[in-house]
């Protein structure tokens, strides 16, 4: 906001209030879509989030995977294996953020965490990307 030459000042008489985090994977689920349904409102500031090209490439890839088929099994091959790799991207990430490498041992657990972050945004964007050209 500061970027874009609006003031902001904290005010201690206002709450924020934090729904807390998810029990459930649905839960989880839902929350992501929930974040990434915006993203079509300001796709100038989209195209810099390194989630939304993240999740942008993944949903091309897996757009892309059934019509490569068609190519042989080779090029689908690559790309479901592309695919896959995004959200492995996240899991590294989050390890290296934690700054405790022994969380490589837990990457298979971090990993299908991280693919069902990459699914719910997929879907939300999907949803939001919808939205946008239905209110046109």
């Amino acid at each position: 906001l500061r970027q874009r030459g609006f003031n902001v000042v904290i005010d201690r008489k206002m709450s924020v209030i934090h729904l807390g985090n998810a029990k459930d994977i649905t839960t989880f689920f839902k929350r992501q879509m929930w974040h990434s349904e915006n993203y079509f409102t300001d796709l100038k500031a989209s195209i810099s989030d390194p989630t939304f090209i993240l999740v942008t490439s993944f949903i091309i890839l897996i757009l892309a995977a059934p019509v490569l088929i068609l190519s042989g099994l080779k090029p689908f091959l690559i790309t479901v294996i592309a695919a896959a790799f995004i959200p492995l991207i996240f899991s590294l990430k989050r390890i290296i953020r934690s700054k405790n490498l022994g969380h490589f041992k837990k990457i298979f657990s971090i990993y299908t965490i991280d693919t069902i972050y990459v699914a719910g945004r997929s879907f939300g964007l999907l949803k939001g990307l919808k939205n946008s050209i239905t209110h046109k």
